[in-house]
């Protein structure tokens, strides 16, 4: 390919001499990635909906975190973090501890290559070899731990903290205790969800998220009660765990959210009702976001989803139901979104189920 005009020559763009078809380019988010978090899109979902077999005049909406550049809603957090680190002292170069399930893990190694920190993450190993490997390429180093109840030795979190007494100097992060965490989305997140809903559907009848840590949920929740006060707050968590309706903890697939004890930032009086929804229902619904909307989620959004959809129908017709894609489903393509995984780990015959 060649040119009778030499780069250097060639005129830029202007206002003036730019084609009338030719749309104006959007504007710059920033000097790095750090500055395309949030502003994330809410979807109608109008055919998952019709598939779960909602009236048409309902909407179920979806707020798209997974399109973070860090593919989780975690990326949101990871900036809240360290900027509480640094206003407490943390210097570049500095290192930083944190526990996870991955993918706040994942936000923060984003944010620590572009700050210039170093990154110690500590993680389950019920985590996602895909999580692990996104970590380690980011230039975070990992920690295994198994997968036990709080309270034991070996637990994610009390290695954590371990290994932040142990570096000198480092800083352990805390997300399951930053009140950062909960700011970041009565801030943000809470704000941008309840605009883009009222300008889809006019109102909000009910907002449906599960909890990890519970920034997210209580975040929104507490932004929610001040803007929207009829918007009812639901809590959807996986079976087996403990935070929907207490009980016995039982081990399950879903990763990210639920627990076998309740949160420090879990603030319960802020929640209207909770869903319970199994491992196979949560894939289910991330299986028929792919099919339906195009949308690579993860099981947590899958487990929001099934549960929004449940909500759904206890509401009158023409109800609006948000809830949160909380991260993308490449961080699972070696499990549930694997059929011979599914078939090994009692759920046979779910992608089948999904196609049919």
């Amino acid at each position: 390919m060649t040119s009778s005009l030499p780069l250097a020559a060639r005129p830029a763009p202007t206002e003036s001499n730019r084609s009338p078809d030719v749309p104006a380019p959007p504007a710059a988010v920033g000097p790095n990635v750090l500055g395309s978090i949030g502003r994330t899109p809410l979807l109608d979902l109008g055919r998952l909906a019709a598939r779960a077999g909602l009236p048409s005049t309902t909407r179920l909406l979806g707020k798209a975190e997974q399109l973070n550049p860090g593919g989780s809603v975690k990326d949101r957090l990871a900036q809240a973090l360290f900027a509480e680190a640094e206003a407490r002292g943390l210097r570049p170069g500095g290192t930083v501890v944190e526990a996870t399930s991955g993918n706040t893990g994942i936000s923060l190694a984003i944010a620590a290559a572009v700050r210039g920190y170093r990154l110690e993450v500590v993680a389950s190993r019920k985590v996602s070899s895909e999580k692990i490997r996104l970590l380690e390429v980011l230039g975070a180093h990992v920690t295994l731990t198994p997968d036990v109840p709080h309270g034991d030795p070996s637990h994610y979190l009390e290695v954590a903290r371990r290994r932040a007494e142990e570096i000198p100097g480092a800083v352990y992060l805390d997300q399951f205790r930053s009140l950062a965490n909960v700011k970041v989305h009565e801030e943000s997140t809470g704000p941008e969800l309840l605009h883009q809903a009222l300008e889809l559907g006019g109102r909000l009848d009910a907002f449906v998220c599960g909890v990890g840590t519970g920034g997210t949920l209580v975040g929104i929740a507490r932004f929610l009660r001040r803007a929207s006060p009829a918007t009812r707050i639901v809590l959807a968590d996986p079976e087996g765990s403990v935070l929907a309706h207490g009980g016995a903890f039982r081990s399950y697939r879903v990763e990210g959210i639920g627990d076998d004890s309740i949160p420090p930032l879990l603030t319960p009086g802020l929640v209207d009702g909770s869903v319970s929804v199994s491992d196979r229902d949560s894939f289910r619904f991330a299986l028929l976001a792919a099919r339906t909307e195009g949308l690579l989620v993860g099981g947590s959004s899958g487990c929001h989803l099934a549960a929004a959809a449940e909500i759904a129908r206890d509401l009158p017709k023409g109800a609006v139901v948000a809830t949160i894609l909380s991260d993308t489903g490449r961080n699972y393509l070696s499990k549930f979104l694997d059929p011979a995984w599914c078939e090994t780990h009692g759920l046979e015959g779910l992608h089948e189920e999904v196609r049919a």
